[in-house]
């Protein structure tokens, strides 16, 4: 069985290294929101008002386009 959060930890430690699978990072957060959601808000700390999944999926955008450009 599949750990989800286990792997999203090792996608976003592999990406913050520089590997570039930023899209997929984003599709797996995605397609797993319910489980990984509550990692992420613990990760980034948003605003308690920020509370909706759009606003949440839209911050991970945010969170990885700054890894990327990270490495532009």
């Amino acid at each position: 069985m599949l750990d989800v959060v286990k792997a999203y930890r090792f996608l976003n430690k592999a990406v913050s290294l520089g590997v570039t699978y930023f899209e997929e990072m984003n599709n797996f957060f995605k397609a797993n929101y319910e489980k990984l959601s509550p990692i992420f808000i613990e990760m980034r700390k948003p605003p308690s008002d920020m509370t909706g999944r759009k606003e949440i999926e839209n911050l991970h955008d945010a969170y990885v386009s700054e890894l990327k450009e990270g490495f532009s």
